[in-house]
């Protein structure tokens, strides 16, 4: 149901975001990564990180679940974007970065932690991982999409029944559409120790 969310609504999506000044949203991250290394886009969506990484030297794999998004997101970055579900990576040791911004709250409580020993398996030692979902502590369908929120205390306890992450930040910010602004987001930084 999400998937086809997505694949229906790209274009009104797509001009709801693709103008946004996102800075704030990857910045600490790419702070901790050195340049010329190599990114996992997870759940990309349009591309719009995708192509600031690659405009900053980056490498970057980027990934998304619907057809459409990859079609967008292809000819927003200049690069191939994969389609791909979580359920379906089969990295290993392979990226210096995961960055997942708004898309594992597309991942149900039931498979999370499955798809959480993909991404560490995908990710080298020392590397970093930023993730995000909608604030809250429940999981609910709103609007033909699955959300899957946590809060500080709901998505420490996650992290933390994964002996090889380190949390090094977790945060609480509002949402950058004007429309949302009373839409709140948590955020995690991560380290695979």
């Amino acid at each position: 149901m999400t998937i086809k969310w997505y694949d229906k609504n790209v274009k009104n999506y797509y001009d709801r975001i693709v103008n946004l000044d996102i800075s704030s949203i990857y910045s600490e991250f790419l702070k901790l990564l050195p340049s010329n290394t190599h990114i996992l886009d997870a759940g990309c969506g349009i591309g719009n990180f995708t192509k600031i990484f690659l405009e900053k030297g980056y490498k970057v794999t980027a990934f998304d679940a619907s057809v459409e998004m990859v079609r967008i997101a292809t000819k927003y970055c200049g690069q191939k974007v994969y389609q791909l579900k979580f359920q379906e990576m089969d990295y290993e040791d392979q990226f210096d970065g995961i960055f997942a911004s708004a898309s594992l709250l597309h991942v149900s409580r039931f498979e999370i932690q499955d798809i959480f020993k993909k991404f560490i398996k995908a990710m080298k030692k020392g590397g970093i991982w930023q993730l995000s979902f909608k604030y809250g502590s429940d999981e609910k369908y709103e609007n033909g999409r699955l959300f899957n929120n946590y809060d500080e205390k709901s998505l420490k306890k996650l992290i933390e029944s994964f002996p090889s992450l380190e949390i090094l930040k977790m945060w609480k910010s509002k949402d950058l559409r004007p429309e949302r602004k009373n839409q709140y987001w948590i955020s995690a930084l991560l380290k695979k120790v």
